[in-house]
């Protein structure tokens, strides 16, 4: 009996000794949670915080201010779906009054875009004074084919204004959109091109074109085109279109405005899940 006795204390020790393992066990795991998740969390402040001071170097870099001719007015609208966009605009003017206008659209998102942007605008900004659009896409072409980024490069636009003559060549951009102020008409306008920095030696064109007062430009990445609403279904080029024609009369700035607001009736509140950007050029 006394044998059974001491065998039952060490069994009920035994038993008894299994929840307080069990709860040090737990204790040492939640420790453990605790901390791995106070190291997540410092992780994601770090990465945050390193892609707002990316987001604010590279609207540092886009222009803040307009240009001001007396023949022309400008405005321009962009909203980035990321930390980082991969769209971009840009102006150069040159010393004989020439207006040259870039706009792109990075592929991808985030830190890699930006990447492409911030070579982009080196790139546009040393030569935005070559005479000939063609020959400035292909040397860019060159330099951001040279840079080894894989699949990464840039659908861009750029036009040339000198006095009331319009020059413009695109690289896999949406057609540019022309209003016509005597006939209030739209002119769809694409050139045919390769993304800048797909191919080395892709033959890009020059178009021409005459303006006259009144008359309106408008380039745009694919963003709002392609903005959908809650069941999945697209702005559409044609609807940009209607809405750009009933908005054309008015100045630039107002012009961005309803086309911002019709994409966003559009969404109904769906978030964009890509950058929207346009600018929009009036002669006067």
């Amino acid at each position: 009996m006394i044998g059974l006795e001491e065998g039952g204390v060490i069994a009920s020790l035994l038993v008894a000794s299994i929840p307080l393992l069990s709860i040090r066990q737990k204790m040492r795991l939640d420790s453990l949670i605790a901390a791995r998740t106070l190291e997540l969390e410092e992780e994601n402040r770090r990465k945050t915080q390193e892609l707002e001071q990316a987001r604010q170097l590279q609207l540092a870099m886009l222009p803040q201010t307009a240009p001001e001719l007396p023949h022309l007015e400008i405005a321009w609208y962009m909203e980035t779906a990321t930390e980082v966009g991969g769209d971009y605009y840009d102006y150069s003017l040159a010393e004989d009054g020439t207006l040259t206008v870039a706009l792109g659209d990075a592929t991808g998102h985030g830190m890699q875009s930006g990447v492409v942007v911030t070579a982009t605008k080196s790139l546009f900004q040393s030569m935005a004074d070559t005479p000939g659009i063609v020959e400035t896409f292909t040397a860019m072409a060159h330099s951001i084919r040279g840079l080894n980024l894989e699949r990464l490069h840039m659908a861009m636009a750029m036009v040339k204004i000198e006095d009331y003559k319009l020059r413009l060549s695109s690289a896999g951009i949406p057609p540019l959109l022309l209003y016509r102020a005597d006939t209030h008409t739209i002119e769809e306008i694409l050139v045919a091109g390769m993304p800048i920095g797909s191919s080395a030696s892709f033959p890009y064109r020059q178009e021409e074109f005459d303006l006259h007062p009144g008359d309106t430009l408008a380039l745009m990445t694919d963003g709002l085109p392609e903005r959908l609403n809650p069941r999945e279904e697209e702005f559409g080029y044609p609807r940009t279109c209607e809405l750009f024609a009933e908005a054309a009369e008015l100045a630039p700035g107002e012009i961005c405005r309803c086309l911002t607001q019709g994409g966003e009736e559009w969404a109904k509140g769906k978030p964009q899940d890509d950058d929207i950007t346009f600018v929009v050029i009036k002669m006067k």
